[in-house]
């Protein structure tokens, strides 16, 4: 599968658990991401299956991270953090069906192999209240934090949700492309010369009577192909009425005794010539 390009997956600010995602911890994740180090699984709802065919199984893999200063809207001049996959061919048909379009980040706060706040986990979610301001209101106040459970590790937490598209590599350049190459054929079309068009013209003229012959010829040889199956019924219909009249023939002949004679034709007196008649 292609891999992304870089998207944002959390901005400085709220967490699950009440702490807060500084602007260091974005960088520190950023500098010190390396999937040899620990690679970063995404999932969905932060829940991580133990099964390989389940319906919470691994979507792919984060392969880099950086982070970048936003520019603009209301969360201008706030660092945000993006990140580049390697999504499964599950995760890239559930993104351009416009499913789990936000995103959350688990961030161990110092983990031991690097001794910074690192990026072990991106959970995507359909829901942005879910890790939203009202249920980020919501955990920090609860003494058991319901999401303590789907952690990597105790001292894990998860960021604020951000809405993501997650754009593949290649994919919009061959977009646009296509596109410059459509719009370079019409501006062609209408501002090229006018011999150019008219040759243009003149071939498209003889494509269209092609295929208007061919569609002629096509026409005439259906209308014999209907006449010829029209023979063929009737043909078919004669056989059928000369078969049954045989075999009705045929059955007449096998009732018929075998030692059968057809009776003399009556001639209306006993055989006698006509002399021994009387005259009445």
């Amino acid at each position: 599968m292609p891999k992304s390009k870089f998207f944002r997956v959390a901005v400085e600010g709220g967490t699950t658990d009440g702490r807060e995602l500084k602007r260091q911890d974005i960088i520190d994740m950023a500098e010190t991401y390396d999937p040899a180090v620990y690679g970063a699984r995404v999932n969905i709802e932060h829940i991580k299956s133990m099964l390989p065919d389940g319906p919470f199984k691994i979507q792919g893999d984060v392969t880099a991270a950086r982070y970048s200063e936003i520019t603009d809207g209301p969360l201008k001049g706030k660092l945000a953090l993006e990140v580049q996959i390697d999504p499964t061919a599950e995760l890239v048909d559930t993104n351009r069906a416009r499913q789990k379009v936000y995103s959350s980040v688990e961030m161990h706060p110092a983990l031991p192999a690097t001794g910074r706040p690192y990026l072990c986990g991106l959970a995507v979610t359909d829901n942005p209240a879910s890790l939203g301001t009202e249920m980020l209101k919501f955990c920090s106040q609860q003494p058991v934090n319901p999401y303590a459970s789907r952690k990597s590790f105790p001292e894990a937490l998860f960021s604020a949700v951000e809405e993501t598209f997650i754009e593949f590599e290649g994919q919009a350049v061959q977009q646009s492309e296509n596109g410059k190459a459509f719009f370079s054929r019409i501006t062609e079309l209408l501002t090229g010369s006018s011999k150019r068009f008219s040759q243009e013209t003149g071939e498209l003229r003889d494509a269209v009577t092609l295929i208007a012959e061919t569609q002629r010829d096509t026409l005439n040889k259906l209308e014999k192909y209907q006449a010829l199956e029209c023979d063929h019924r009737k043909l078919i219909r004669d056989f059928g009425k000369l078969q049954s009249d045989f075999t009705a023939l045929q059955t007449q002949l096998e009732t018929q005794p075998n030692n059968y004679s057809q009776r003399p034709t009556a001639i209306g007196h006993s055989g006698k010539s006509t002399g021994d008649l009387a005259d009445c």
